[in-house]
């Protein structure tokens, strides 16, 4: 769930085109009594309205599951094919040998805890964005990357790390105990530097933990008889000593270093920080009051009729266009609206200008042209001053008769708010138009109408 809401934030930081605008998708869960971690969840569900997005992100994360399974075998192939072929010899080197086992794996294991201890993390490189994909992989790609830079997912790649250079060691003491047990080996040593007494002390150091653990070690008396010989009677203890000392100084420490970065990794588990600027200008949005005084665009509340040219109401040009609370508004956007020429009557926005558009239709039969911005649904200020205007304008009365006549053909002598519900569509249903983005995502007119009823109180009285 926390991906998933993540990753929405990435693209909507990105500018992602979503099939819902998130303003749009914000405001409606506006009234939602739902904690703001669920109601954020149904903002990222209703952005992503054909799962595209959800989808994608698991089929992600099923590669990457899969491709680390694969890998961590392909790595245990490896241990296993590079110890086969170091081990074809019958008469081995027990330094070497041990050297080219654990040398390597030793170095990195080294290097990697000393730069945890001094801080050093070094960034992942950044992959290149494949070819031939849709952009949502190319953002999915740069969505991980960043996630890989944050504490748990450098820590989540060193635990892969680990668990990789783990199965390359499980791969060596596999293929070393089937090579030790099919075959005859001898063990020798061979050295400039050190003489047979030195070389016994550092094998004695060296044995002393895979002693403990039940390994059988060669005595002084084989590593003297092994130097520049080949040492039969004291293969078993040679070949046990190599394979304690894989177990030993191998795979415990690397499966240690494996299990702390575990616990790292779940030390930083990622969470939804809602304190970050992007969730918090969404909760603000919700948290946001709307004033609702009693006094507020009260229709009892009537001033003079607008001060304009008679001529500019004359019955032959009563249809008129307000907007309502859209002072930014393109002009002419009525234009060919309904087949129909309006009269520009400006912007409603306070409750003196409301007034003045009850006072004219109430002297005036007016088709009513009403502009509100798509985004801005449902807002009670808006629907205040819909009920308003629609109280002085002629457009209810078939409404309101076809109401009555559902209600005797239903034998009711009154009209309950289902009758107006049912009739609704059909009789406002030509005189709603649809912006160009609710054509674009097949917006209908009836599911705009039957959002508009869903948002208009029954009133109880």
């Amino acid at each position: 769930m926390i991906d998933y809401i993540e990753f929405i934030r990435h693209l909507e930081q990105k500018g992602y085109p979503f099939g819902t605008p998130p303003d749009t998708a914000t405001q409606w869960l506006a009234n939602s009594r739902e904690p703001e971690t669920q109601r954020l969840l149904q903002r990222a569900k209703m952005l992503d309205a054909t799962q595209e997005i959800q989808s994608s992100l698991q089929q992600w994360r099923q590669h990457i599951h899969r491709w680390q399974k694969w890998l961590s075998l392909a790595f245990f192939g490896a241990g296993w094919l590079s110890t086969y072929l170091l081990m074809q010899q019958a008469h081995l080197n027990f330094l070497l040998v041990l050297l080219g086992a654990l040398g390597l794996h030793t170095l990195m294991l080294l290097l990697w805890c000393a730069g945890c201890l001094l801080g050093k993390h070094p960034s992942p490189p950044r992959l290149p964005a494949p070819k031939n994909q849709s952009s949502l992989h190319q953002y999915l790609l740069d969505y991980y990357w960043q996630r890989s830079q944050s504490p748990y997912g450098r820590w989540s790649i060193y635990a892969v790390q680990h668990q990789w250079a783990l199965c390359v060691l499980a791969g060596v003491f596999g293929a070393a105990f089937m090579l030790l047990t099919v075959r005859q080996y001898t063990f020798n040593w061979q050295s400039t530097l050190w003489n047979a007494e030195n070389f016994a002390a550092g094998l004695e150091l060296l044995s002393r933990l895979p002693a403990r653990l039940g390994f059988s070690t060669p005595d002084a008396a084989a590593v003297l008889h092994a130097q520049n010989g080949h040492d039969t009677a004291s293969a078993a203890a040679w070949g046990q000593l190599f394979l304690g000392s894989i177990l030993v100084y191998g795979m415990i420490p690397r499966a240690a270093a494996w299990l702390f970065c575990l616990w790292r990794q779940r030390q930083h588990r990622p969470t939804l920080d809602l304190r970050l600027p992007y969730y918090q200008n969404i909760i603000q949005k919700w948290r946001q009051t709307v004033t609702d005084s009693a006094d507020d665009y009260r229709p009892d509340r009537i001033a003079a009729a607008p001060s304009a040219p008679a001529s500019a109401f004359a019955a032959d040009t009563q249809h008129w266009a307000v907007l309502l609370d859209s002072p930014n508004a393109p002009p002419q956007w009525f234009a060919q609206t309904l087949g129909q020429a309006w009269q520009d009557y400006g912007c409603i926005a306070e409750r003196e200008e409301l007034s003045k558009v009850q006072a004219a239709l109430m002297q005036h039969s007016v088709q009513l042209l009403v502009g509100v911005r798509a985004n801005s649904l449902p807002d009670r200020g808006n629907l205040r001053r819909l009920s308003a205007l629609s109280q002085r304008a002629r457009a209810g009365i078939a409404l309101l008769v076809t109401a009555r006549a559902r209600a005797v053909l239903q034998k009711r002598g009154y009209v309950i708010p289902e009758d107006i519900k049912a009739l609704a569509p059909a009789v406002l249903r030509h005189r709603v138009q649809r912006s160009a983005e609710a054509e674009i995502d097949d917006i209908s007119t009836d599911s705009l109408l039957a959002q508009l009823l869903q948002t208009v109180p029954v009133p109880r009285q």
